[in-house]
């Protein structure tokens, strides 16, 4: 703890169950939302290229945060890698309506107890 005091202080946080591993999982999840409707507009100059790379950049962000349970991060990058690609636009929203899953897991409970000491590895 003394060596890395956030990561390990956050997981405990985790482990204990205060909301907060919750309260980031559900961040994660709007900015990963907020990036797939400016990859995938419903106008075609609804999103500039400059918001569609700020967006894109705070997903990435929030998605690489330490504090985040695993199954989220894991979740997130499978997601964040899919809107990248942006070719196909079904793979794309098939993994990233698989991020609500894990964080309802997250927010249940499930996966918690792996991730806490996950977490720290960074």
């Amino acid at each position: 703890m003394l060596v890395r005091p956030r990561p390990a202080v956050t997981s405990v946080r985790a482990a204990r169950g205060d909301g907060y591993a919750e309260g980031i999982a559900d961040v994660v999840l709007l900015s990963v939302a907020t990036y797939e409707a400016a990859v995938f507009p419903l106008t075609s100059d609804g999103v500039s290229d400059d918001e569609q790379e700020a967006r894109r950049t705070v997903a990435y962000r929030l998605s690489a945060y330490d504090g985040l349970p695993r199954s989220v991060r894991v979740s997130a990058a499978a997601a964040l890698e899919a809107l990248d690609d942006g070719a196909d636009a079904e793979r794309a929203r098939a993994a990233v309506k698989e991020l609500p899953l894990a964080v309802y897991e997250c927010r249940n409970g499930r996966s918690l107890q792996g991730d806490a000491s996950d977490s720290s590895s960074g």
